[in-house]
């Protein structure tokens, strides 16, 4: 059988899952020898996952492990239920390769229809079926499924949920959300965003702050730079989140067998998870994977702090979305996650 060569989106955490569970979908519609490479952001320096968060909270030293020989691999952070060849180099070219695709995420989508149907093009949004006569190399794969399998089967759905956090995360997250009650959600991401001025306009977070305020719930709240000014000058209207595990978990966080800044970001994330109300930014996978998830529990609004246009295009949310294929695939999630 030819093999797929697929090489992972090496950044962020939810950068890599998001390309991971392309990876799983893939083989198990393909049933084709699936090789994933690139999990290594910087294999020198025993560093698997990248965090801008490392460089913007000092306050946590002693807390999270800053040293370089305990850093987590993505898979010792998830499970999967899929057979992988997995390679931690990047893998520029292999000899058994027939076909190069520099960027799914611009032009390519999965589809096992014999058929191409009204609807399938309306899916596709412009974009080309993925090939699958060659044994092809994928590149740039950071991407939704949501957006990439056309017409998943429950099958398919059960193979990507398949990527999961392992149960000492979620059952660590799940106390420390249990612990605050009902509550609302913000997700305020800062670094790397100052290419966007407006975002950090303090009416925008003052009108969604006040708007939850009118609620009645506790806020709280969850920012990589927890030292912003904008998170100082409101910090008695929420709980700031990343104070709150500090203060309050700090033997169970120890306790876990990673405990760098990619693993306090991840338990934060799986917190949010539990919020009455959530609110966050687009462009950012961190707020798409929450997001998503509580997609599946059918509580989801799709509320962003910049103020997208909705995503209610017909028959699928993005068509008609102003974006350019590449980001609709990675720039927010869409409601056809709900699996």
């Amino acid at each position: 059988m030819k093999p797929i060569f697929f090489e992972l989106w090496n950044a962020g955490l939810f950068n890599q899952v998001s390309s991971l569970e392309l990876a799983v979908g893939l083989a198990h519609e393909t049933k084709r020898p699936l090789v994933v490479h690139f999990f290594s952001h910087d294999l020198e320096k025993n560093i698997y996952i990248s965090t801008p968060s490392i460089r913007c909270n000092d306050k946590r030293n002693n807390f999270t492990d800053r040293s370089l020989e305990n850093n987590p691999h993505l898979l010792d952070l998830v499970d999967i239920n899929t057979d992988l060849i997995v390679v931690n180099e990047k893998i520029n070219s292999f000899k058994q390769e027939e076909l190069v695709i520099d960027n799914l995420m611009t032009g390519y989508y999965y589809s096992n229809k014999e058929e191409i149907t009204e609807d399938e093009l309306a899916f596709a949004d412009g974009r080309k079926r993925l090939p699958l006569d060659k044994a092809i190399h994928l590149k740039q794969t950071l991407g939704w499924y949501s957006r990439f399998f056309y017409d998943r089967s429950p099958e398919l759905n059960k193979a990507i949920s398949s990527v999961k956090f392992k149960k000492v995360y979620t059952d660590l997250a799940k106390k420390i959300s249990d612990s605050l009650g009902e509550f609302q959600g913000i997700h305020l991401r800062l670094s790397e965003h100052e290419v966007n001025p407006d975002f950090h306009k303090e009416e925008l977070i003052n009108d969604w702050l006040t708007k939850y305020e009118s609620n009645g719930l506790p806020i709280v709240l969850s920012t990589d730079e927890p030292n912003h000014q904008v998170v100082n000058k409101n910090k008695h209207r929420f709980i700031l989140l990343d104070e709150y595990i500090v203060n309050n978990f700090e033997k169970e966080f120890k306790s876990l067998p990673f405990q760098d800044e990619v693993v306090f970001g991840l338990i934060c994330n799986l917190v949010l998870h539990e919020s009455v109300n959530f609110v966050g930014k687009s462009g950012t996978t961190y707020t798409s994977y929450i997001q998503r998830n509580r997609n599946q529990k059918g509580i989801e609004t799709w509320n962003f702090f910049d103020n997208p246009p909705k995503a209610i295009g017909e028959p699928y949310s993005w068509n008609n979305y102003p974006l350019d294929n590449d980001l609709k695939m990675w720039w927010r999630e869409w409601p056809e996650s709900k699996c």
